[in-house]
């Protein structure tokens, strides 16, 4: 296989996002056997803002970016640049001046990865429609994580699907496994995990609400822990007043965000069951299902994005409708049978093994950006 000169494009932790992790974890796959360059455009600021909204420290950013950008198509000829395109309106003239640039200054192919859901959905008419059109036009190819995911007409030849996968430090054993299963036989207390970046949109406050509802059904050997970072301490106090009106201090556990990932893997190898109730407009295909796959952990999560394809209902987790507290809590209820819970454990494990692991992904990646296909 030729080896390849790829520019890297594009956001790397932190901020740990779906999308950074994931391109993190592709960088070191494609690095093994191609020379890789990269320009990080990440946004450190990003959850303190609503995602979307213009600013003025996001165009000097792009700027800055935009010369750095220029001064390595000059220095150097890249085979591809790998970007990651974005879903509103100030990303698609963003991404269209990255584009133009790249064209104008380099024969470069460009290989673009769509890490949200609604892609496409907000370009529909006026200018966004031209300005979408030439920006599909002049990109090589799109990988987009699920089928379900796309929301509009391209070439099939620049077309591919490719699944995220999640990295080194938070895969599990087999033997860890048969830990965890072993263990679960005789654990009397049931223990449910909220881990992701503490957005309103990705369900918090309906599982907290379903703690309570759990509590008022007389289920009193549980406990939930939330884990992820918040958009400010003002969002953190007001969620652990809830909590403190609710009279659930005892059951509820809250903890900011985690970047140890061996102490992610830690916590979905104690959970029983994770929880994601999200209705998060960019949402695609969570890294953090994918996690809980790997630890043998259930999954309750909402009919959103492409998750329908990640989850069997009733056989590796449960699908329910958006901002259904009652739905989580009786979902719950029922992976309180030990014999249900145990069987689902060991599908959601399946799952992983068949669909996610590195082993299978890695190689469809290298031939989206083998020399034959680009």
């Amino acid at each position: 296989m030729k080896k390849l000169s790829i520019l890297f494009f594009c956001s790397f932790p932190p901020p740990n996002t779906g999308q950074t992790i994931a391109t993190k974890l592709l960088y070191h796959v494609l690095n093994e056997e191609h020379q890789i360059d990269v320009i990080n455009i990440a946004d450190k600021n990003r959850f303190k803002r609503k995602s979307g909204n213009f600013s003025l420290s996001i165009v000097i950013v792009l700027i800055k970016k935009i010369f750095e950008l220029k001064k390595k198509l000059r220095r150097n000829k890249y085979d591809i640049v790998y970007v990651v395109y974005a879903p509103y309106l100030f990303s698609l003239l963003r991404d269209v001046a990255y584009a133009r640039i790249i064209k104008y200054n380099a024969s470069s192919k460009i290989i673009a990865h769509i890490h949200c859901g609604n892609y496409g959905d907000n370009f529909k008419s006026g200018l966004k429609k031209k300005l979408f059109a030439y920006l599909c036009n002049v990109t090589d190819k799109i990988i987009f994580l699920s089928p379900s995911l796309r929301h509009f007409d391209l070439p099939e030849e620049k077309i591919f699907f490719l699944t995220n996968m999640i990295s080194d430090d938070v895969i599990c054993s087999d033997a860890e496994i048969q830990t965890k299963l072993e263990i679960k036989k005789s654990e009397s207390h049931f223990k449910i995990f909220f881990i992701s970046n503490m957005i309103p949109e990705k369900g918090y406050a309906d599982v907290l609400l379903a703690a309570e509802i759990l509590r008022n059904k007389g289920v009193d050997n549980f406990s939930v822990h939330f884990i992820g970072g918040w958009p400010s301490v003002e969002n953190k106090n007001i969620f652990l007043q809830q909590i403190k009106s609710l009279n659930l201090t005892k059951e509820i556990k809250v903890y900011d965000a985690i970047n140890d990932r061996n102490i992610i893997k830690a916590y979905f190898l104690d959970a029983d069951v994770f929880v994601l109730p999200t209705y998060y407009p960019v949402e695609a295909q969570p890294l953090s299902i994918i996690e809980a796959f790997n630890a043998a952990t259930p999954v309750i999560s909402t009919w959103h994005a492409s998750i329908p394809d990640m989850i069997n209902q009733e056989e590796n987790g449960f699908l329910i409708d958006k901002q259904n507290p009652r739905a989580i809590a009786d979902k719950i209820t029922i992976l309180l049978d030990k014999d249900k819970w145990h069987a689902m454990a060991l599908n959601s494990r399946r799952s992983y093994l068949l669909t996610y692991q590195k082993s299978i992904i890695a190689p469809k990646l290298k031939n989206i950006f083998s020399a034959d296909n680009s």
